[in-house]
């Protein structure tokens, strides 16, 4: 309370447009990390959407895993998982990668390496690679890598999602060229046909 000539008036604290801003990230992060588990097709994908594989080895805990446009994802499980995101089609990159030791913050900016980068193309499932946590680490330096295992991600796919592998087909999307995912498909492809 602040006395002003003789009056009482009431001061309330400004809103930390910040802390606004990172509790709508948060909830838009919350409901895609729901949303994770498709059971939809192609036509209900979206014309501009494509699917992001979040495939992950985490041997530590990694509370937080933030993209370029700003959604982040929370605590991932530990071990193997394998996952979609409803992504709209552009370009991407994994810039920020909490993984915390005890009660010291361990941060990885990945702002000026492109190998974290990768693109999203509609109506495809869009591999870019495998994000692992090493589950030991030094106390100033935590193993953090995203490979590419093409190969692997796809007979997981084929196994959790086969109806979307089928009508949508798998692509790599990192940022260098693989084409072991489209030689895959085309030999699929050629060996349904008649």
């Amino acid at each position: 309370m602040v006395a002003k000539a003789g009056k009482l008036t009431a001061q309330y604290p400004k809103p930390d447009l910040m802390k606004l801003v990172r509790v709508t990230v948060l909830l838009i992060a919350t409901t895609v990390a729901m949303a994770a588990d498709v059971n939809d097709t192609e036509s209900e994908l979206g014309t501009r959407y494509g699917y992001l594989v979040l495939d992950t080895i985490v041997g530590r805990p990694a509370t937080n895993w933030q993209l370029s446009d700003g959604l982040v994802i929370k605590r991932l499980p530990l071990g193997r998982e394998t996952r979609l995101l409803r992504l709209r089609e552009g370009n991407y990159k994994w810039e920020e990668i909490d993984v915390p030791y005890f009660d010291l913050p361990h941060r990885i900016d990945t702002a000026d390496d492109s190998r974290w980068s990768f693109t999203i193309k509609r109506q495809k499932i869009n591999y870019a690679g495998t994000l692992i946590v090493d589950e030991t680490r030094a106390s100033d330096a935590v193993g953090v890598r995203f490979v590419n295992r093409s190969s692997e991600i796809l007979a997981r796919l084929r196994e959790k999602y086969p109806a979307h592998v089928e009508a949508l087909g798998v692509r790599f999307a990192g940022s260098y060229r693989d084409d072991y995912l489209a030689l895959e498909s085309d030999e699929a492809a050629n060996a349904s046909a008649p």
